[in-house]
């Protein structure tokens, strides 16, 4: 009985060891990519970092013109009113089942 207490501790401590590495390796791979000298600046996402850029006023006047016509080819698109969503329509019958 002895000798299987003693395994037992032993595949306990090994065990124990093999979480903590688990546990504190990712934490150590975080913090190694956060500098440590500098205090990192609070920025909200989508937050554009690079500055407002002078946009040439010919660029914009294109970007308009393509948006319109995107538009306008949009507004052209006739749309459904009633859209039969069923893909087994064609193949069902008018009447409803019968138990």
């Amino acid at each position: 009985m002895a000798i299987t207490n003693v395994r037992w501790r032993h595949a306990f401590c090994i065990g124990s060891i093999f979480a903590a590495a688990i546990v504190a390796l990712p934490i150590e791979f975080a913090l190694a990519q956060t500098p440590q000298t500098q205090q990192m600046p609070k920025v909200k996402p989508g937050l554009n970092l690079m500055g407002e850029k002078e946009v040439d006023p010919r660029v914009e006047a294109y970007r308009k013109a393509v948006d319109q016509e995107y538009n306008s080819t949009l507004k052209k698109i006739p749309e459904d009113k009633k859209k039969n969503t069923d893909p087994w329509a064609s193949i069902r019958s008018g009447e409803p089942a019968k138990k």
